[in-house]
C-alpha cells in the first residue's frame, strides 16, 4: 500500500494498531503455573491478525478497482497479489497437512528429550 492511500484508510491503521498492542501483549505477559504453556493471551494476536487480513484485502481489492497511474502501484498490486495468492495456497496446503493426520508441532530434530523439554511430554 502506498504511502498517500495508507494515509487516507483509517480502518487499516486502527487493525494494524490493533495488531501491534496485541502483539506486544502476547509477547510481554505471560501466564505461571500450569497455564504458561497453553499460550492464552496469544488469542488477541490471532484475532488482530485476521482483522488485519480483512481490512488488507479490503484494501487490495478496492486499489485494484481504481485505475493504476504508475509503475509502482502496478508493481506493489502484482507484489501484494502475489502475496495474497500464497497466504492462500499455503493455507490450502497446512489444511491438507492437518486432515492427514500431519501435526502443526513437528519440529526439527524431534528426539525424546527436546519433546520433553519443549512440551512437558513424558515418553
Amino acid at each position: 500500500m502506498l504511502f498517500r492511500q495508507w494515509r487516507s484508510a483509517c480502518a487499516y491503521k486502527f487493525s494494524l494498531l490493533l495488531f501491534a498492542v496485541s502483539l506486544a501483549e502476547g509477547i510481554c505477559l505471560t501466564e505461571t503455573g500450569s497455564r504458561m504453556y497453553d499460550g492464552n493471551l496469544w488469542w488477541g494476536a490471532f484475532i488482530c491478525y485476521d482483522i488485519l487480513l480483512l481490512e488488507s484485502l479490503i484494501q487490495l481489492l478496492c486499489s485494484l478497482h481504481k485505475k493504476i497511474r504508475t509503475p509502482v502501484e502496478a508493481a506493489t498490486s502484482v507484489l501484494c497479489c502475489g502475496t495474497f495468492v500464497w497466504h492462500v495456497i499455503s493455507g490450502i496446503v497446512f489444511l491438507g497437512l492437518m486432515l492427514a493426520g500431519v501435526s502443526y508441532a513437528v519440529m526439527i530434530g524431534t528426539e525424546s528429550y527436546l519433546l520433553q523439554e519443549m512440551w512437558g511430554i513424558v515418553l
